[in-house]
């Protein structure tokens, strides 16, 4: 089975905190949850507002079913407007096409899932464009990868390649 991510290195907050917590506190039961910046510290802290008068720009919108993710697109996006990340979900799993970009626009990741499990190709990329990690996954599983330096030189695949964002 799929080792889980490592901890990103730069996790993003909301009010000092990680936005896992804020969010369990505040996503409706049903329904569209839209989410804006407010008082930004950086790329990746600051605060939220549900008024987008207050809001410095949208930060996070999804729908919610029953108390879970409902089925269809997550986003997410920078304080700057770029999109951060594009999740699909079914069954409140991941489910299709997974894409991550950095606060610059340049493609972070792309991936695939199935039922919640990576499937398919996995793509990870430097700021510079430069490509990091290409895996190729069934049901979770790793079937083969290879990974890059940042000058675009073959190197040893390690969990920092695979999973940190």
């Amino acid at each position: 089975m799929i080792k889980e991510r490592a901890p990103a290195k730069i996790m993003s907050k909301i009010d000092g905190k990680r936005p896992k917590y804020w969010i369990e506190k505040n996503y409706p039961e049903n329904g569209l949850f839209r989410v804006y910046w407010k008082d930004v510290i950086s790329t990746h802290e600051g605060g939220v507002t549900f008024d987008p008068d207050e809001g410095e720009g949208l930060r996070y919108e999804w729908y919610y079913k029953d108390g879970k993710r409902a089925d269809g697109e997550s986003k997410a996006w920078w304080p700057n407007g770029h999109l951060k990340h594009v999740c699909t979900w079914k069954d409140n799993k991941l489910n299709g096409k997974t894409n991550f970009w950095y606060p610059n626009g340049q493609m972070r990741l792309e991936e695939n899932y199935n039922d919640g499990k990576p499937d398919g190709l996995r793509t990870r990329w430097y700021k510079n464009g430069q490509k990091r990690y290409a895996g190729i996954y069934k049901d979770g599983e790793l079937i083969s990868d290879e990974c890059w330096d940042e000058d675009g030189n073959k190197c040893e695949c390690t969990d920092d390649y695979k999973f940190n964002l």
